[in-house]
C-alpha cells in the first residue's frame, strides 16, 4: 500500500498539517485583531506602550506546531509499516518460489 494514494480531498496528510497549522495561526491572530480593534473603539483612551504579553500565543503556536508534528508523525509512522508489510510480502513470496 504506497502513502501517495492515501489523501482526503486531493491533498495527502502533510499538505493537511500544513493547511490546519496555517488556517489555525490565521484565525488567532484575526481574533486578536478584532480583539483589539474592539477594545480600541470602546476605550478611545486606551494607550499603546509596545507590551504585549506573548505567553498565550506561544502557547497556541506550541499547540497549533504539536498538532502538526503529530500529523507528521502518523503519517510516517504509516509509510513505515507500509514498508514493512511489503518487505515481509517480497520475502515470503521468495520463500515460497523456492
Amino acid at each position: 500500500m504506497s502513502q501517495d494514494k492515501i489523501d482526503l480531498a486531493g491533498y495527502n496528510l502533510k499538505e493537511w498539517s500544513l493547511i490546519i497549522m496555517w488556517a489555525s495561526l490565521g484565525i488567532t491572530f484575526v481574533v486578536f485583531a478584532v480583539g483589539f480593534a474592539v477594545a480600541i473603539v470602546n476605550n478611545p483612551q486606551i494607550v499603546i506602550t509596545g507590551n504585549i504579553d506573548l505567553s498565550q500565543f506561544t502557547g497556541v503556536i506550541i499547540g497549533i506546531s504539536m498538532v502538526a508534528v503529530v500529523l507528521v508523525g502518523q503519517q510516517l509512522t504509516a509509510k513505515a509499516q507500509a514498508s514493512a508489510v511489503a518487505s515481509t510480502d517480497k520475502v515470503w513470496l521468495e520463500s515460497e518460489e523456492k
